[in-house]
């Protein structure tokens, strides 16, 4: 079965203002925190470090992959990637 891509996107905020935080231009994510991203809980200035990894560990028990797709200031972005099961399939699983 092909691989269907899935965006997301928050309708209630600029784009840009997801990473940006408080009016700053979005910045690229440290080299070294970027290698631990989605493998543990990462330490953060604004939260508890643990949602990109719980998003990771969800998409993987569910047959999909989280990777750090783009990198650099002012692109920061994710791709989830995994083929979709037909809904037969997937209900017989459960």
């Amino acid at each position: 079965m092909p691989q269907t891509p899935v965006a997301a996107t928050r309708a209630s905020a600029p784009a840009e203002s997801l990473l940006a935080g408080q009016g700053r231009r979005p910045f690229a994510i440290a080299a070294e925190t970027a290698t631990e991203l989605l493998r543990g809980p990462v330490s953060s200035e604004s939260g508890l470090g643990i949602g990109l990894y719980q998003v990771a560990r969800h998409a993987e028990v569910s047959g999909f992959s989280l990777s750090l797709a783009h990198n650099a200031d002012g692109k920061v972005s994710f791709v989830l990637s995994g083929a979709l099961k037909p809904a037969a399939e997937s209900s017989a699983a459960a």
